[in-house]
Order: C-alpha cells, then structure tokens, then sequence
C-alpha cells in the first residue's frame, strides 16, 4: 500500500506511537486535524483491530466537530492482506 503514496507525502505510523505512550489518542487526532485543516488530504489507515467501535466512533466524532470532511471505508484489513499475496488461491 505504502507503494501508492506520493513521495512528497508525510507518513507517520501513529498507532506506534499510541502503543508506546509517546503520544495520546487526543494528540493524534490533533495531528489529524491540524493537517486537514492546512489543506492536507489526510489518510488514518487502520490495519489491525487494535480501535474499538467505539474509538472509532469517538474519533469520527472529533473530526466532524472540528469541521474536517471525512469517511469510513471499512475492509481495509482484506485489502491489505490481498496486496501482501495472502489472499492468493493455492
């Protein structure tokens, strides 16, 4: 997947960052936001189940209150495992 982003694209695994308390869910989605609203096409990709409904739910809720147009597409797992050969037919 990482293939298909630009080069002049800034990518940032924030999930890590969460995981290692470096960062709060909240500074995240500050990024997030910061980001969109410098006119930046901003991507949270979620490749693991590592957010609950209800995190998700929570930052949908950030982002629309911040005013920040955004959509969920779910099966972003799949996806990803079909581009790494995982779903391939044996």
């Amino acid at each position: 997947m990482l293939e298909l982003v630009s080069a002049s694209a800034q990518v940032r695994n924030v999930d890590r960052l969460i995981e290692s308390e470096a960062v709060s869910r909240d500074k995240v989605l500050s990024l997030l936001i910061s980001a969109a609203h410098d006119g930046r096409q901003v991507v949270r990709l979620k490749s693991e189940d590592a957010l609950s409904p209800e995190g998700i739910a929570e930052e949908l809720e950030a982002l629309v209150l911040a005013n920040v147009d955004c959509e969920l597409i779910s099966g972003g797992r799949p996806a990803l495992a079909a581009s790494a050969g995982k779903n391939a037919a044996r």
